[in-house]
């Protein structure tokens, strides 16, 4: 991940985080007590996914993933290979022919 990114968010080693999807995509934002699935992040610049969460997009350890993020409120999107199949697998089929 990228250290960057996460300081312009404002998350700092063992920032907790809240996980949800929509669709291939998790979406990662700032942790409430009451927030199910919390993720903890463990050291500057990396996020642990928890495995149920990572399960539920086909997201597998090394995997790369695209990430874009909303400083303002606080989020991150996280674009998983199968969500970015989605979404540029026509472009890239049609680069081929």
């Amino acid at each position: 991940m990228d250290r960057q990114l996460f300081a312009a968010l404002g998350w700092s080693e063992g920032h907790r985080l809240g996980l949800r999807t929509e669709g291939a995509v998790l979406v990662a934002e700032p942790a409430t007590d009451v927030t199910p699935g919390a993720t903890m992040m463990v050291r500057a610049g990396f996020v642990r996914i928890p495995y149920r969460g990572r399960r539920r997009v086909n997201l597998f350890l090394g995997d790369q993933v695209l990430l874009l993020a909303n400083p303002s409120r606080k989020r991150l999107a996280i674009y998983t290979p199968v969500a970015l199949a989605e979404v540029f697998g026509p472009v890239l089929d049609g680069l081929s022919r």
